[in-house]
């Protein structure tokens, strides 16, 4: 099995985005808790933050609510009247139920499942990553 391009540019994307997550949390944590007042600073890191929660809860919505719709269809499916239909159209929607009988999530860069849960995993990952870095500097 070959590894796509797109996957491992995903991959990466995660990798990054959870690095400048937590550098950008510890950041902000030296800047509120310093001597001076590093205001410019502050601000930098708290918009990159903001955008950064924004983009991802922007693209896990959007995964959420395709998973969602998946589910849908085969609730849809499973409550047909199918007896009632031609020998062609029952079968393809046995082809569906069994189809929809899996679990279907959309897999991102092969880390993460792109849903709501997939960013809380991110978020909280990035989050653990700036105690680990927090507490190594002091």
């Amino acid at each position: 099995m070959s590894i796509s391009k797109f996957k491992v540019m995903c991959f990466i994307l995660i990798i990054v985005g959870v690095m400048c997550g937590s550098l950008n949390y510890l950041r902000i944590f030296q800047a509120l808790t310093a001597k001076y007042n590093y205001v410019g600073e502050l601000s930098v890191s708290v918009t990159f933050v903001i955008v950064h929660f924004f983009y991802l809860a922007i693209s896990s919505y959007i995964g959420q609510e395709i998973i969602d719709h998946n589910n849908h269809v085969f609730a849809t499916i499973y409550n047909i009247e199918w007896y009632g239909t031609s020998l062609n159209v029952q079968k393809m929607i046995l082809f569906l139920l069994q189809r929809g009988n899996k679990a279907f999530n959309i897999n991102i860069g092969g880390l993460i499942v792109g849903s709501l849960q997939g960013a809380a995993t991110i978020i909280s990952t990035s989050i653990s990553y700036f105690t680990f870095l927090y507490s190594t500097r002091h």
